[in-house]
């Protein structure tokens, strides 16, 4: 289960609220979970920094997937009219943790376009067993014809981090989409993975 919280929608406050307050209360905000996020990735660079007996990453490696979207849809805005993508993605992941990739979004429906090239570079990491994180930043190029509700936004900075037990795995991220007006989306979640034949996935 996953939740989001989005800054934009503090604007949605009473009409009696004079805009400088408004404007004010969004700020105090937007400071406050930028702080949060800043101590929390010094917090997890110091621990990491002082990790005895890291698990060592011995090699490098280019990795290429594929995926079928059926509808893109973002943050729940969508359009009237469905967009399926069919999306190939190459990269290139060091064993530092730093990785680049770029991937290629194909309308699929008619009229068939490449709606989206995206690039994408970031820093992975992960302490001990149970820790991991990482913070990335992505670049848009929509189509001039794209429908796309996301079309409006240039490129993405995001951060998360994840912590797992014996029995659950907590995780939470931070993104800040960079358009006309940021978006700032914080979420949340708790999972436990089941394993069909797991001493074969081993």
């Amino acid at each position: 289960m996953t939740y989001f919280f989005m800054c934009d929608q503090i604007q949605k406050l009473p009409a009696k609220i004079s805009s400088e307050f408004n404007k004010k209360y969004i700020w105090s905000m937007k400071s406050r979970i930028a702080y949060l996020i800043l101590l929390i990735m010094i917090w997890a660079l110091n621990i990491q920094a002082e990790e005895t007996d890291p698990e060592p990453v011995t090699s490098s490696a280019f990795k290429a997937s594929m995926s079928y979207l059926t509808n893109a849809v973002y943050y729940g805005r969508k359009d009237t009219l469905k967009l399926p993508y069919l999306t190939p993605t190459f990269g290139y992941y060091h064993k530092s943790g730093l990785f680049f990739d770029t991937s290629l979004s194909y309308k699929t429906k008619s009229p068939g376009q490449v709606d989206l090239i995206t690039l994408e570079g970031g820093y992975e990491f992960s302490i001990g067993e149970n820790f991991s994180g990482g913070i990335s930043a992505s670049k848009y190029f929509y189509s001039k014809n794209s429908t796309s509700t996301k079309s409006n936004i240039k490129g993405e900075a995001m951060t998360n981090a994840s912590y797992s037990t014996s029995v659950l795995t907590f995780n939470t991220g931070l993104d800040v989409a960079l358009s006309q007006k940021t978006d700032i989306l914080l979420s949340y979640g708790i999972s436990h993975p089941f394993y069909i034949g797991e001493e074969q996935l081993k």
